[in-house]
């Protein structure tokens, strides 16, 4: 009888049939192996018939006092014993990636995540388990989790929650600030209200389109010409500090910038939009070291949150 098979054309076996098999000649019998297996012995018997009638060859001597296996049953018990200890094997190995932490971790994150402590973080876990590795992509396009193999990534913006396969852990909302370097503000015309915005020149990764709240005067949008699309965080944060013109950012990149008077924050009594920051997983079961670099990565950013 022919074998089923998988889409890639290997053989479909019938592994719990093969596993009451092995049972069924360590007892001798089959209301025995039913007893042990927690089966019924119809079902015990139905699925050594199915091994003999797949393969169409006898597997047991059946007599009325007594089982035993052929000469074809024996040879093919040896190997299922094989297949037995190679699958508690790989259960071992799922085991051991639940409960130790060692491996490649492979983490994705847009570029301007990489003004966060977060490489401080990684060189702990690092430095804490020798047995584990990290692979940091940085990407400000959203990495494909699936076709990377991530296990984790950070990413901005409600785009975390598009695929409702992954699992998003929401880990602060980012502060969204105007802001501009002194330097380029010196000569130009003076920013008293949002509509003095669009007399400037902007630097974004997308063409402006924002929403600005004041506490009195309610809400206005704001949609100035955009004159450097940058689409990469480090590369528009350089052109930010050499004076280029003003950006939208968020103020935890820029904290340092901001201390020392580099950065210069707009019209602070109006208020743009929070950006949610989130912690992305493919899965809700994850390996040790999924868990442990989840939670490392959570507690160096819990300082961001409002």
């Amino acid at each position: 009888m022919e074998q089923p098979a998988c889409p890639g054309g290997r053989p479909l076996y019938d592994f719990r049939a093969m596993a009451i098999f092995v049972e069924v000649i360590k007892h001798q019998s089959m209301q025995q192996a039913a007893r042990q297996l927690g089966l019924t012995v119809s079902t015990v018997s139905l699925a050594i018939s199915r091994l003999e009638q797949q393969h169409g060859i006898r597997l047991l001597h059946r007599t009325t006092r007594r089982l035993s296996a052929t000469s074809a049953g024996e040879a093919f018990y040896q190997a299922c014993l094989r297949m037995l200890e190679g699958a508690e094997q790989a259960h071992r190995v799922l085991e051991q990636q639940k409960h130790e932490i060692e491996g490649t971790l492979r983490i994705a994150t847009f570029s301007s995540v990489c003004g966060l402590p977060l490489g401080d973080s990684l060189k702990a876990l690092l430095e804490r388990y020798p047995a584990l590795n990290i692979e940091w992509y940085v990407d400000d396009s959203f990495s494909n989790l699936y076709r990377q193999q991530i296990d984790i990534a950070i990413r901005g913006g409600m785009h975390a929650l598009n695929d409702p396969q992954l699992i998003a852990r929401k880990l602060f909302d980012a502060e969204m600030v105007l802001c501009a370097t002194p330097e380029y503000l010196a000569n130009r015309p003076p920013i008293e209200r949002p509509q003095d915005l669009y007399t400037h020149q902007w630097l974004d990764y997308q063409q402006p389109d924002y929403r600005l709240t004041h506490p009195e005067h309610g809400e206005i949008h704001l949609a100035p010409r955009l004159r450097m699309l940058c689409n990469n965080s480090l590369l528009s944060k350089e052109l930010l500090l050499n004076h280029f013109g003003i950006g939208v950012r968020a103020r935890a990149e820029f904290r340092e910038e901001f201390a020392q008077g580099r950065l210069v924050q707009l019209l602070p009594d109006w208020h743009l939009e929070s950006r949610p920051i989130y912690l992305v997983t493919l899965n809700r079961e994850q390996p040790a070291r999924v868990r442990a670099a989840r939670e490392a990565l959570s507690a160096a950013l819990m300082e961001y949150r409002p």
